[in-house]
Protein backbone atom coordinates (compact mmCIF):
# COMPACT_ATOMS: atom_id res chain seq x y z
CA UNK A 1 0.00 0.00 0.00
CA UNK A 2 3.05 2.14 0.91
CA UNK A 3 4.30 1.35 -2.84
CA UNK A 4 1.03 2.58 -4.29
CA UNK A 5 0.84 5.92 -2.43
CA UNK A 6 4.25 6.70 -4.33
CA UNK A 7 3.65 5.09 -7.24
CA UNK A 8 0.05 4.66 -7.90
CA UNK A 9 0.31 3.18 -11.48
CA UNK A 10 2.60 0.55 -10.06
CA UNK A 11 0.93 -2.84 -11.62
CA UNK A 12 3.50 -5.05 -9.90
CA UNK A 13 2.06 -3.26 -6.72
CA UNK A 14 -1.27 -3.57 -7.32
CA UNK A 15 -1.03 -7.39 -8.35
CA UNK A 16 0.82 -7.54 -4.97
CA UNK A 17 -1.61 -5.72 -2.91
CA UNK A 18 -4.67 -8.35 -4.74
CA UNK A 19 -2.91 -11.55 -3.96
CA UNK A 20 -2.52 -10.19 -0.40
CA UNK A 21 -6.55 -9.33 -0.02
CA UNK A 22 -7.15 -12.59 -1.62
CA UNK A 23 -5.55 -14.50 0.90
CA UNK A 24 -7.21 -12.10 3.73
CA UNK A 25 -10.48 -13.85 1.89
CA UNK A 26 -11.06 -9.88 0.74
CA UNK A 27 -12.19 -11.04 -2.88
CA UNK A 28 -13.51 -8.39 -4.00
CA UNK A 29 -11.36 -6.00 -3.26
CA UNK A 30 -8.62 -8.18 -5.01
CA UNK A 31 -10.81 -8.38 -7.74
CA UNK A 32 -10.55 -4.55 -7.66
CA UNK A 33 -7.02 -4.07 -7.83
CA UNK A 34 -6.46 -6.59 -10.78
CA UNK A 35 -9.13 -5.38 -12.95
CA UNK A 36 -7.13 -1.60 -12.78
CA UNK A 37 -4.15 -3.51 -13.78
CA UNK A 38 -6.35 -4.93 -17.23
CA UNK A 39 -7.56 -1.66 -17.43
CA UNK A 40 -3.99 -0.12 -17.58
CA UNK A 41 -2.53 -2.63 -20.06
CA UNK A 42 -2.87 -2.99 -23.82
CA UNK A 43 -4.74 -5.86 -23.53
CA UNK A 44 -3.12 -9.05 -24.02
CA UNK A 45 -4.52 -12.87 -23.49
CA UNK A 46 -1.27 -13.55 -20.62
CA UNK A 47 -2.90 -10.96 -18.26
CA UNK A 48 -6.45 -12.06 -18.71
CA UNK A 49 -5.19 -16.06 -17.76
CA UNK A 50 -2.74 -14.95 -14.97
CA UNK A 51 -5.19 -12.96 -13.21
CA UNK A 52 -8.30 -16.10 -14.21
CA UNK A 53 -5.80 -18.52 -12.38
CA UNK A 54 -5.17 -16.31 -9.27
CA UNK A 55 -8.79 -15.68 -9.11
CA UNK A 56 -9.60 -19.66 -9.62
CA UNK A 57 -6.77 -20.38 -7.23
CA UNK A 58 -8.18 -18.31 -4.04
CA UNK A 59 -11.67 -19.84 -5.23
CA UNK A 60 -13.15 -16.60 -6.45
CA UNK A 61 -14.90 -18.30 -9.02
CA UNK A 62 -17.70 -15.68 -9.92
CA UNK A 63 -14.62 -13.21 -10.12
CA UNK A 64 -12.64 -15.38 -12.27
CA UNK A 65 -15.91 -15.67 -14.53
CA UNK A 66 -16.03 -11.92 -14.96
CA UNK A 67 -12.44 -12.01 -15.98
CA UNK A 68 -12.36 -14.93 -18.25
CA UNK A 69 -15.63 -13.41 -20.05
CA UNK A 70 -14.22 -10.16 -20.31
CA UNK A 71 -11.29 -11.84 -21.90
CA UNK A 72 -13.19 -13.71 -24.57
CA UNK A 73 -15.09 -10.65 -25.49
CA UNK A 74 -11.96 -8.48 -25.49
CA UNK A 75 -10.51 -10.53 -28.18
CA UNK A 76 -13.52 -11.71 -29.83
CA UNK A 77 -12.79 -15.49 -29.80
CA UNK A 78 -16.20 -17.43 -28.36
CA UNK A 79 -13.29 -20.49 -27.21
CA UNK A 80 -11.22 -18.32 -25.90
CA UNK A 81 -10.07 -19.54 -21.76
CA UNK A 82 -12.69 -22.59 -22.23
CA UNK A 83 -11.00 -25.30 -20.54
CA UNK A 84 -10.11 -22.32 -17.40
CA UNK A 85 -13.70 -21.47 -17.88
CA UNK A 86 -15.04 -25.25 -17.40
CA UNK A 87 -13.07 -25.47 -14.08
CA UNK A 88 -15.30 -22.03 -13.33
CA UNK A 89 -18.84 -23.01 -13.86
CA UNK A 90 -18.28 -26.43 -12.72
CA UNK A 91 -17.13 -24.56 -9.22
CA UNK A 92 -20.45 -22.56 -9.52
CA UNK A 93 -22.64 -25.57 -10.24
CA UNK A 94 -23.30 -24.44 -13.62
CA UNK A 95 -22.61 -27.93 -15.60
CA UNK A 96 -24.79 -27.42 -18.31
CA UNK A 97 -22.68 -23.62 -19.06
CA UNK A 98 -19.19 -26.33 -18.12
CA UNK A 99 -20.11 -29.17 -21.03
CA UNK A 100 -20.77 -25.77 -23.53
CA UNK A 101 -17.37 -25.13 -22.21
CA UNK A 102 -15.99 -28.77 -23.14
CA UNK A 103 -17.52 -29.16 -26.40
CA UNK A 104 -15.80 -26.00 -27.47
CA UNK A 105 -12.64 -27.08 -26.17
CA UNK A 106 -12.61 -30.36 -28.09
CA UNK A 107 -13.68 -28.38 -31.44
CA UNK A 108 -10.57 -26.27 -30.61
CA UNK A 109 -8.27 -29.68 -29.67
CA UNK A 110 -9.28 -32.85 -30.75
CA UNK A 111 -6.84 -34.10 -28.71
CA UNK A 112 -8.92 -32.76 -25.48
CA UNK A 113 -11.75 -35.47 -25.55
CA UNK A 114 -10.18 -37.60 -23.04
CA UNK A 115 -9.62 -33.75 -20.87
CA UNK A 116 -13.59 -33.09 -21.55
CA UNK A 117 -14.52 -36.77 -20.46
CA UNK A 118 -12.78 -36.44 -17.20
CA UNK A 119 -13.73 -33.37 -16.24
CA UNK A 120 -17.53 -34.30 -17.34
CA UNK A 121 -16.97 -37.40 -14.88
CA UNK A 122 -15.96 -34.65 -12.26
CA UNK A 123 -18.98 -32.94 -12.59
CA UNK A 124 -21.10 -35.67 -11.81
CA UNK A 125 -19.36 -36.49 -8.61
CA UNK A 126 -19.42 -32.83 -7.83
CA UNK A 127 -23.29 -33.38 -7.99
CA UNK A 128 -24.11 -32.69 -11.69
CA UNK A 129 -27.27 -35.10 -12.59
CA UNK A 130 -26.35 -38.27 -14.20
CA UNK A 131 -29.36 -38.07 -16.51
CA UNK A 132 -28.76 -34.50 -17.20
CA UNK A 133 -26.10 -35.21 -18.48
CA UNK A 134 -27.21 -38.26 -20.45
CA UNK A 135 -29.73 -36.44 -21.88
CA UNK A 136 -26.97 -33.69 -23.19
CA UNK A 137 -24.95 -36.39 -24.59
CA UNK A 138 -27.63 -37.85 -26.19
CA UNK A 139 -28.71 -34.49 -27.56
CA UNK A 140 -25.00 -34.36 -28.87
CA UNK A 141 -25.22 -37.82 -30.76
CA UNK A 142 -28.63 -36.78 -32.58
CA UNK A 143 -27.34 -33.30 -34.10
CA UNK A 144 -26.89 -33.83 -38.06
CA UNK A 145 -24.65 -30.30 -37.33
CA UNK A 146 -22.74 -32.43 -34.50
CA UNK A 147 -18.56 -32.13 -35.18
CA UNK A 148 -16.88 -35.13 -35.23
CA UNK A 149 -15.04 -34.23 -31.71
CA UNK A 150 -18.43 -33.45 -30.36
CA UNK A 151 -19.55 -37.34 -31.22
CA UNK A 152 -16.59 -38.32 -29.80
CA UNK A 153 -17.27 -36.69 -26.50
CA UNK A 154 -20.35 -37.83 -26.38
CA UNK A 155 -19.38 -41.41 -26.96
CA UNK A 156 -16.70 -41.01 -24.25
CA UNK A 157 -19.39 -39.98 -21.67
CA UNK A 158 -21.37 -43.02 -22.86
CA UNK A 159 -18.48 -45.32 -22.02
CA UNK A 160 -17.56 -43.65 -19.09
CA UNK A 161 -21.39 -43.88 -17.80
CA UNK A 162 -21.31 -47.56 -19.26
CA UNK A 163 -23.84 -47.03 -21.69
CA UNK A 164 -21.88 -49.22 -24.19
CA UNK A 165 -24.50 -49.46 -26.78
CA UNK A 166 -25.26 -45.73 -27.38
CA UNK A 167 -21.17 -45.42 -27.08
CA UNK A 168 -20.75 -47.55 -30.53
CA UNK A 169 -23.73 -45.39 -31.83
CA UNK A 170 -21.77 -41.94 -31.31
CA UNK A 171 -18.79 -43.64 -32.40
CA UNK A 172 -20.54 -45.22 -35.76
CA UNK A 173 -21.59 -41.38 -36.35
CA UNK A 174 -18.38 -39.73 -35.71
CA UNK A 175 -17.09 -42.48 -38.04
CA UNK A 176 -19.50 -41.59 -40.98
CA UNK A 177 -18.94 -37.53 -41.02
CA UNK A 178 -15.22 -37.69 -40.59
CA UNK A 179 -14.38 -39.50 -43.65
CA UNK A 180 -10.93 -40.59 -42.33
CA UNK A 181 -11.46 -44.43 -43.12
CA UNK A 182 -11.84 -45.40 -39.30
CA UNK A 183 -9.95 -43.28 -37.01
CA UNK A 184 -12.34 -42.62 -34.79
CA UNK A 185 -13.32 -46.42 -34.45
CA UNK A 186 -9.86 -46.68 -33.91
CA UNK A 187 -9.47 -44.25 -31.32
CA UNK A 188 -13.04 -46.22 -29.44
CA UNK A 189 -11.34 -49.41 -29.69
CA UNK A 190 -8.23 -47.81 -27.86
CA UNK A 191 -10.61 -46.77 -25.22
CA UNK A 192 -11.89 -49.64 -24.52
CA UNK A 193 -8.86 -51.34 -24.21
CA UNK A 194 -7.81 -48.42 -21.54
CA UNK A 195 -11.34 -49.63 -19.72
CA UNK A 196 -10.63 -53.04 -20.15
CA UNK A 197 -13.34 -54.45 -22.27
CA UNK A 198 -11.11 -56.05 -24.51
CA UNK A 199 -13.36 -58.40 -26.67
CA UNK A 200 -15.71 -54.99 -27.52
CA UNK A 201 -12.20 -53.75 -28.79
CA UNK A 202 -11.75 -56.37 -30.86
CA UNK A 203 -15.25 -56.02 -32.36
CA UNK A 204 -14.41 -52.42 -32.84
CA UNK A 205 -11.37 -52.68 -34.92
CA UNK A 206 -13.39 -55.70 -36.96
CA UNK A 207 -15.47 -53.01 -37.80
CA UNK A 208 -13.21 -50.65 -39.14
CA UNK A 209 -11.85 -53.80 -41.52
CA UNK A 210 -15.17 -54.35 -42.70
CA UNK A 211 -15.59 -50.34 -43.58
CA UNK A 212 -12.81 -49.16 -44.59
CA UNK A 213 -11.37 -52.36 -46.36
CA UNK A 214 -7.93 -52.16 -48.17
CA UNK A 215 -6.94 -48.74 -45.98
CA UNK A 216 -4.08 -48.74 -44.02
CA UNK A 217 -6.43 -48.17 -40.67
CA UNK A 218 -8.11 -51.55 -41.53
CA UNK A 219 -4.66 -53.01 -41.63
CA UNK A 220 -3.63 -51.61 -38.19
CA UNK A 221 -7.09 -53.01 -36.89
CA UNK A 222 -6.76 -56.30 -38.07
CA UNK A 223 -3.65 -56.97 -36.76
CA UNK A 224 -4.68 -55.35 -33.34
CA UNK A 225 -7.35 -57.43 -33.38
CA UNK A 226 -5.72 -60.38 -34.15
CA UNK A 227 -3.48 -59.69 -31.34
CA UNK A 228 -5.99 -59.67 -29.09
CA UNK A 229 -7.74 -63.12 -29.96
CA UNK A 230 -4.20 -64.22 -28.98
CA UNK A 231 -4.92 -62.59 -25.44
CA UNK A 232 -7.64 -64.29 -25.42
CA UNK A 233 -6.05 -67.72 -26.33
CA UNK A 234 -6.81 -68.59 -29.90
CA UNK A 235 -3.29 -67.93 -31.30
CA UNK A 236 -3.98 -70.29 -34.00
CA UNK A 237 -6.71 -68.09 -35.04
CA UNK A 238 -4.63 -65.09 -34.25
CA UNK A 239 -1.87 -66.46 -36.57
CA UNK A 240 -4.55 -66.92 -39.61
CA UNK A 241 -6.02 -63.52 -39.17
CA UNK A 242 -2.63 -61.71 -39.26
CA UNK A 243 -1.98 -63.90 -42.74
CA UNK A 244 -4.84 -62.50 -43.98
CA UNK A 245 -4.00 -58.94 -43.14
CA UNK A 246 -0.14 -59.97 -45.18
CA UNK A 247 -2.32 -61.05 -48.29
CA UNK A 248 -4.89 -58.26 -48.56
CA UNK A 249 -1.41 -56.16 -47.86
CA UNK A 250 0.93 -57.91 -50.07
CA UNK A 251 3.71 -56.19 -51.07
CA UNK A 252 3.16 -53.31 -48.36
CA UNK A 253 4.57 -52.28 -45.30
CA UNK A 254 1.51 -53.46 -43.40
CA UNK A 255 1.13 -56.76 -44.91
CA UNK A 256 4.76 -56.99 -43.79
CA UNK A 257 4.18 -56.05 -40.39
CA UNK A 258 1.20 -58.37 -39.62
CA UNK A 259 3.27 -61.57 -41.01
CA UNK A 260 6.03 -60.22 -38.64
CA UNK A 261 3.17 -60.60 -35.46
CA UNK A 262 2.18 -64.06 -37.05
CA UNK A 263 5.71 -64.81 -36.47
CA UNK A 264 6.20 -63.99 -32.87
CA UNK A 265 2.59 -65.54 -32.27
CA UNK A 266 3.98 -68.90 -33.93
CA UNK A 267 7.24 -68.47 -31.39
CA UNK A 268 5.71 -66.80 -28.19
CA UNK A 269 2.36 -68.75 -27.71
CA UNK A 270 2.10 -71.50 -29.76
CA UNK A 271 6.08 -72.31 -28.82
CA UNK A 272 6.59 -73.16 -32.87
CA UNK A 273 10.00 -72.27 -33.33
CA UNK A 274 9.70 -74.07 -36.82
CA UNK A 275 6.30 -72.28 -37.82
CA UNK A 276 7.76 -68.58 -36.85
CA UNK A 277 11.60 -69.81 -38.99
CA UNK A 278 9.27 -70.40 -41.92
CA UNK A 279 7.32 -67.03 -41.62
CA UNK A 280 10.47 -64.99 -41.31
CA UNK A 281 11.96 -66.68 -44.29
CA UNK A 282 8.23 -66.06 -46.26
CA UNK A 283 8.51 -62.42 -44.73
CA UNK A 284 12.01 -62.00 -46.28
CA UNK A 285 10.96 -63.53 -49.65
CA UNK A 286 7.66 -61.68 -50.17
CA UNK A 287 8.27 -58.06 -48.78
CA UNK A 288 11.63 -57.84 -50.09
CA UNK A 289 12.99 -54.28 -48.98
CA UNK A 290 10.22 -53.97 -46.57
CA UNK A 291 10.81 -56.97 -44.84
CA UNK A 292 14.89 -55.61 -44.97
CA UNK A 293 13.80 -52.39 -42.83
CA UNK A 294 13.12 -54.83 -39.95
CA UNK A 295 15.71 -57.18 -40.37
CA UNK A 296 17.35 -56.80 -36.84
CA UNK A 297 13.60 -57.40 -35.33
CA UNK A 298 13.08 -61.01 -37.52
CA UNK A 299 16.67 -62.09 -36.72
CA UNK A 300 16.15 -61.28 -32.69
CA UNK A 301 13.14 -63.43 -33.83
CA UNK A 302 15.35 -65.77 -35.87
CA UNK A 303 17.87 -65.79 -32.72
CA UNK A 304 15.23 -66.78 -30.27
CA UNK A 305 13.65 -69.61 -32.21
CA UNK A 306 17.28 -71.48 -33.21
CA UNK A 307 17.92 -71.25 -29.23
CA UNK A 308 14.85 -72.64 -29.00
CA UNK A 309 15.66 -75.54 -31.30
CA UNK A 310 18.77 -75.80 -29.39
CA UNK A 311 20.88 -74.89 -32.63
CA UNK A 312 22.91 -72.87 -30.29
CA UNK A 313 25.41 -72.28 -32.62
CA UNK A 314 23.83 -70.38 -35.02
CA UNK A 315 21.76 -68.29 -32.58
CA UNK A 316 24.79 -67.68 -31.66
CA UNK A 317 26.22 -66.25 -35.07
CA UNK A 318 23.25 -64.30 -35.77
CA UNK A 319 23.18 -62.41 -32.30
CA UNK A 320 26.47 -61.64 -32.74
CA UNK A 321 26.07 -60.17 -36.63
CA UNK A 322 23.06 -58.42 -35.00
CA UNK A 323 25.41 -56.75 -31.97
CA UNK A 324 28.05 -55.63 -34.54
CA UNK A 325 25.36 -53.58 -36.70
CA UNK A 326 23.46 -50.44 -36.23
CA UNK A 327 20.69 -51.57 -34.89
CA UNK A 328 18.24 -49.69 -31.94
CA UNK A 329 19.54 -50.08 -28.38
CA UNK A 330 17.02 -52.65 -27.07
CA UNK A 331 17.73 -54.99 -29.71
CA UNK A 332 21.54 -54.54 -29.79
CA UNK A 333 20.70 -55.46 -25.93
CA UNK A 334 18.64 -58.27 -26.45
CA UNK A 335 21.15 -59.58 -29.35
CA UNK A 336 24.71 -59.33 -26.80
CA UNK A 337 22.65 -61.17 -24.11
CA UNK A 338 21.57 -63.55 -26.43
CA UNK A 339 25.87 -64.31 -27.38
CA UNK A 340 26.44 -64.99 -23.80
CA UNK A 341 23.35 -66.84 -23.02
CA UNK A 342 23.62 -69.20 -25.92
CA UNK A 343 27.36 -69.32 -24.83
CA UNK A 344 26.06 -70.38 -21.12
CA UNK A 345 23.83 -72.95 -22.94
CA UNK A 346 26.40 -74.71 -24.04
CA UNK A 347 28.75 -74.44 -21.14
CA UNK A 348 31.24 -72.53 -22.62
CA UNK A 349 31.34 -70.33 -19.15
CA UNK A 350 34.35 -68.35 -19.92
CA UNK A 351 32.97 -67.27 -22.88
CA UNK A 352 29.48 -66.29 -21.80
CA UNK A 353 31.17 -64.73 -18.93
CA UNK A 354 32.94 -62.09 -21.31
CA UNK A 355 30.01 -61.59 -23.58
CA UNK A 356 27.55 -60.91 -20.44
CA UNK A 357 30.53 -58.44 -19.01
CA UNK A 358 30.81 -56.52 -22.73
CA UNK A 359 26.85 -56.10 -22.21
CA UNK A 360 26.97 -54.46 -19.03
CA UNK A 361 29.79 -52.35 -20.22
CA UNK A 362 27.57 -51.11 -23.55
CA UNK A 363 24.88 -50.31 -21.42
CA UNK A 364 24.83 -50.71 -17.49
CA UNK A 365 21.18 -49.52 -17.30
CA UNK A 366 19.92 -51.72 -19.64
CA UNK A 367 16.70 -53.86 -18.88
CA UNK A 368 18.75 -57.49 -19.49
CA UNK A 369 22.08 -56.37 -17.45
CA UNK A 370 20.45 -57.47 -14.18
CA UNK A 371 20.04 -61.46 -15.84
CA UNK A 372 23.54 -61.16 -17.25
CA UNK A 373 25.32 -60.38 -13.61
CA UNK A 374 23.36 -63.03 -12.00
CA UNK A 375 24.29 -65.74 -14.10
CA UNK A 376 27.99 -64.06 -14.41
CA UNK A 377 27.58 -64.48 -10.27
CA UNK A 378 26.34 -68.25 -10.61
CA UNK A 379 29.36 -69.10 -12.83
CA UNK A 380 32.01 -67.03 -10.95
CA UNK A 381 30.68 -68.99 -7.83
CA UNK A 382 31.27 -72.21 -9.19
CA UNK A 383 34.25 -71.32 -10.02
CA UNK A 384 35.26 -70.61 -6.84
CA UNK A 385 34.19 -73.80 -5.46
CA UNK A 386 35.85 -76.12 -8.26
CA UNK A 387 32.29 -77.11 -9.18
CA UNK A 388 30.52 -76.32 -12.58
CA UNK A 389 27.88 -79.30 -12.28
CA UNK A 390 25.42 -77.09 -10.94
CA UNK A 391 26.14 -74.35 -12.87
CA UNK A 392 25.86 -77.20 -16.14
CA UNK A 393 22.89 -78.13 -14.62
CA UNK A 394 20.97 -74.90 -14.67
CA UNK A 395 21.87 -74.37 -18.11
CA UNK A 396 20.24 -77.81 -19.32
CA UNK A 397 17.42 -76.98 -16.97
CA UNK A 398 17.25 -73.31 -19.04
CA UNK A 399 17.40 -75.26 -22.84
CA UNK A 400 14.76 -77.70 -21.94
CA UNK A 401 12.40 -74.90 -20.69
CA UNK A 402 13.31 -72.76 -23.95
CA UNK A 403 12.26 -76.12 -25.73
CA UNK A 404 9.00 -76.63 -23.93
Amino acid sequence: ERRLAEHPEDTQAKMELGRAHAKLGDHELAHELWMEVLGSRKADVGSYTDIGFLEIRHRMFEQALETLMMGRAAFRSKALFSQELTQVYTALGDYDAAIDECLLTVNQHSGAVSWATNFIELMLEEGASRGDVLARMAGIARDQDATVSELGLAGSVFLALDDPERALAAFLRADEVSGREGTELLGYAEILIDDGRREQARDAYLMVVERHHGTSNAARAGTAAAGLLAEAGDPVGAVAELRSVAEVFDGLSWGAQALFEAARVELDVLGDAEAALATTAELRGRFGDRAQRMNAELTMIEVDAFTKQRRFDEAHERASDLARGEVPRDIQESALFAKGFTSFLVHDYAKATEEFRELVKTDAAGALVNDAIRLMLVIANAQDAGDEEPVRLLAEAHAARLAG
